[in-house]
């Protein structure tokens, strides 16, 4: 298939509709689409005519990751230099979403793993629906959450709140917040004292007395509010599956619209003449739903996934699962531990390790 035609673009007055045309392979990112998505956006980011991009895919996935087999493949025909410049387009273009000067509005009406995630997450709007499946399932297949996973993991809801403007703080400042988040993890962790505490990977300059400061105001803060989780670190390590309303509940969807409404959103969509984000998300805001969580969503497990996710090693994470599955006899926890046991333990170590760094 020619780079074309992977990737089909439409011409709506100043919209242009980006479809991910690889239905058969759930979409999945190959070299040529990736080249092909990076040429578009550049070409739009000077382009004045062009206010909006609409991301989509064709069939039931919006996109299921990179094609890893593909790269696999030519690894083995033309050396490793090959899957190097595949992986060197691919987070060069989640760079160009997470700063592109246009909105990007992504439907997310399907499966949404590893390297969609790249190509939508980092945009200003993602949409979810009913149909939408989302995942970072790179621990199970020995690698880890990249595409820019650990930056918007270690900022789900609770130390970082996603909104249509973007990733905000709900602290008085980043460092705050990003040494609160430290400083919990080391009150619940088995190694504990401020010798512990990363400085290289605190933002310069940032006085010893200012971080001291900060992590006492942040224990006591942490004492009064229960804002802060680590649902980032739970579905990262995991490669937990979410649906739209969990997507939308912990951030990584901006708006819930049912997919019988697609149509008629990108209707209306095409037919503004701004790039300002209020006048978009406006326009979204009629088409959206407020879903329900499931019964059996895990974001009702909560409790638990702070009480244990937010432990300083992977080992120490396991052991907590399991001492509170001797507590209660619950099939999630059970599940939970048998799906890390699972997973590549490199992998798991790397994971964590990234997303604990990415919230500094």
């Amino acid at each position: 298939m020619a780079q074309q035609d992977q990737v089909v673009e439409e011409k709506r007055s100043l919209v242009r509709i980006l479809t991910l045309n690889r239905p058969r392979q759930l979409n999945a990112l190959s070299f040529e689409m990736i080249s092909r998505l990076l040429e578009l956006l550049l070409r739009y980011e000077n382009d004045s005519s062009v206010k909006l991009i609409i991301v989509k895919g064709k069939g039931r996935a919006f996109c299921a990751g990179g094609d890893v087999a593909a790269v696999v493949r030519d690894i083995n025909q033309s050396g490793w230099r090959s899957g190097a410049n595949f992986f060197y387009k691919e987070f060069f273009l989640n760079f160009l979403m997470a700063t592109f000067t246009k909105p990007q509005v992504s439907f997310l009406n399907g499966i949404v793993m590893g390297g969609g995630a790249g190509a939508s997450i980092h945009g200003k709007f993602r949409v979810a629906t009913e149909n939408s499946v989302f995942a970072m399932p790179e621990t199970a297949l020995g690698l880890f959450p990249d595409v820019g996973a650990s930056y918007f993991l270690s900022r789900l809801p609770g130390f970082f709140a996603f909104g249509s403007d973007g990733i905000s703080s709900p602290y008085n400042s980043k460092v705050e917040g990003k040494v609160m988040r430290f400083a919990h993890r080391l009150e619940n962790s088995s190694v504990q004292g401020r010798s512990e505490l990363p400085l290289l990977l605190i933002p310069k300059p940032t006085s010893n007395l200012l971080i001291t400061d900060l992590i006492l105001k942040s224990c006591i803060r942490k004492q009064k509010t229960k804002s802060l989780n680590f649902h980032g670190e739970y579905v990262g390590l995991t490669g937990a599956r979410l649906d739209g309303a969990e997507m939308l509940a912990c951030g990584l969807a901006t708006h819930f619209v049912p997919s019988s409404r697609l149509s008629s959103l990108e209707e209306a969509l095409c037919k503004i003449d701004s790039s300002d984000p209020t006048v978009i998300s406006e326009i979204i805001d009629k088409y959206t739903q407020q879903p329900y969580l499931k019964d059996h969503s895990a974001y009702h497990r909560m409790d638990v996934i702070d009480k244990c996710f937010s432990r300083r090693t992977v080992e120490e994470i396991l052991s907590s699962l399991e001492r509170v599955g001797i507590d209660e006899a619950d099939a999630w926890i059970s599940d939970t531990v048998q799906t890390l046991k699972k997973a590549s333990p490199t992998s798991l170590k790397i994971s964590l390790r990234s997303v604990c760094v990415a919230c500094f």
